[in-house]
C-alpha cells in the first residue's frame, strides 16, 4: 500500500480494478477505461474516467482484529447451485475437518461460498439453482467465532460484503494454487498482493503493445520532414550578424533539408495542419506550438535588427517573418511534389533579391 500511494492516480485506479476483479483479470471495459486514463494523462486526447485509489479494504486484508477467527458453519443455503436447503456444513474449531462425498454432492459449491466469504486469490461467481424456475434471493447462514467470544450467526447475502473478520481466513483451491519461490527458495502460494502487481504488469504490457501498434499506424502519415524553419542551422541563423544573413541562412538551410537524401521531403508543420486526422491532434498541436515558438524568436530577431539600424523602420518584423514562412512552406509543398533542388534554389535566390 505504501508503494501504491506514491503512484499516479491511473495506477492506483488500475490496482483497485484488478484487486476487485474475479481472478484479478479485469473485464475489457475496465481495461479500456485504464487505457483512456493513461492517454488522458499523456495529453493524447482521451477524456478521464472516474478514478478511485486502491486501499486496504480492496486487498481483503485484516480487519484490525488481532484475535483468531474460526469459521464454524456454512448453511443452510438458499438458491445457490443445487445445494440442499436444510444442509449444514460444520467445521471443527481445532484440528482438521475433512469434507468428502460423491461428484455433484456440493463440495465445490461450498468452496465457492467460502472463497466469497473469506480471503482468496480468486473469487468465483455464485450461481442460482437453474432447476428451480421460481428462484429467489441467495442466502447463506454463516456461523463464526472470534477469539473466545460467543459464536456469531448471520444470514449473509452474497450481494453484500462479507464480515471483515472472515478476511483473516484464506481459502485455497486448484484455481488459485499459483506458486512462487521466495528468497529462501521455499515454495508457497502466490500472495494476493503479488498477484495484483503481476496482473498490473501484464496489463501495462498489453497497453504498451497497443501504443506501439498505434505508433506504427501513424508513422506512415508522419514520414515527412520537420517543420519549415527547423533546420540543423536554425540557431546559427538567428545568430547571423544581419537580418539579411538570418534570412539567407534560413532559406538555404531549408533548401538543404528539403533536398537531402537522408530523410523524407515535405514539412510536418504544413502536413499536420492539413492531413492529420483526430487521432493525431496532440501531434498537430505540438507542431503548431513549436512553429509559433520559432516564429516568435524570428520576429524578435528582426526587431533587434531594427533597433540596431540594420533593418529599415518601415519593414514590419511580423510581416517579414510571415513572408519567410510562406516561402518555406511553399518550398516544402513543392519538394513534397517532386521539385528538384535547382527549382527550389531559384525560389531562394529570387526571394533574397526582394
Amino acid at each position: 500500500m505504501g508503494w501504491a500511494a506514491e503512484q499516479p492516480n491511473w495506477v492506483k485506479d488500475s490496482l483497485r480494478r484488478i484487486a476487485v476483479a474475479a481472478d484479478h483479470s479485469v473485464e475489457q471495459a475496465d481495461a479500456d477505461c485504464i487505457l483512456d486514463n493513461v492517454r488522458a494523462v499523456a495529453g493524447a486526447g482521451s477524456t478521464f474516467h472516474p478514478m478511485s485509489a486502491i486501499d486496504a479494504s480492496h486487498l481483503g486484508g485484516g480487519s484490525g482484529e488481532a484475535r483468531r477467527t474460526v469459521l464454524a458453519q456454512l448453511g443452510p443455503v438458499q438458491n445457490i447451485d443445487r445445494l440442499a436447503g436444510g444442509q449444514k456444513l460444520r467445521m471443527a474449531g481445532l484440528g482438521i475437518t475433512l469434507v468428502y462425498g460423491e461428484n455433484g454432492s456440493g463440495k465445490s459449491g461450498y468452496t465457492r461460498i467460502a472463497k466469497r466469504l473469506c480471503r482468496s486469490l480468486t473469487s468465483d461467481q455464485l450461481r442460482g439453482n437453474v432447476f428451480d424456475a421460481g428462484g429467489g434471493p441467495m442466502r447463506v447462514q454463516v456461523r463464526y467465532q472470534v477469539g473466545d467470544d460467543a459464536v456469531t450467526e448471520i444470514e449473509w447475502d452474497p450481494a453484500t460484503p462479507a464480515p471483515s473478520q472472515l478476511r483473516q481466513i484464506s481459502v485455497f483451491d486448484s484455481h488459485n494454487a499459483r506458486l512462487y519461490v521466495d528468497s529462501g527458495n521455499r515454495i508457497a502460494y502466490l500472495p494476493r498482493e503479488l498477484a495484483i502487481l503481476e496482473h498490473h504488469g501484464e496489463l501495462c504490457q498489453r497497453m504498451a503493445a497497443k501504443f506501439s501498434a498505434d505508433e506504427k499506424a501513424l508513422a506512415p502519415r508522419l514520414r515527412i520532414a520537420l517543420p519549415a524553419g527547423y533546420t540543423p542551422g536554425t540557431r546559427e541563423a538567428l545568430a547571423a550578424p544581419t537580418a539579411r544573413g538570418v534570412a539567407d541562412h534560413i532559406l538555404r538551410g531549408a533548401l538543404d533539408a528539403q533536398t537531402s537524401s537522408q530523410g523524407p521531403t515535405g514539412c510536418l508543420g504544413v502536413m499536420s495542419a492539413i492531413t492529420c486526422g483526430p487521432e493525431a491532434d496532440s501531434i498537430k498541436a505540438d507542431v503548431i506550438q513549436r512553429r509559433k515558438s520559432s516564429q516568435a524568436a524570428l520576429v524578435e530577431r528582426f526587431r533587434q535588427a531594427q533597433r540596431d539600424g540594420d533593418l529599415p523602420e518601415q519593414i514590419d518584423p511580423e510581416g517579414l517573418t510571415q513572408y519567410l514562412y510562406a516561402i518555406l512552406q511553399g518550398m516544402a509543398v513543392q519538394a513534397g511534389s517532386g521539385a528538384s533542388r535547382a527549382d527550389l534554389a531559384r525560389v531562394v535566390e529570387t526571394s533574397l533579391t526582394v
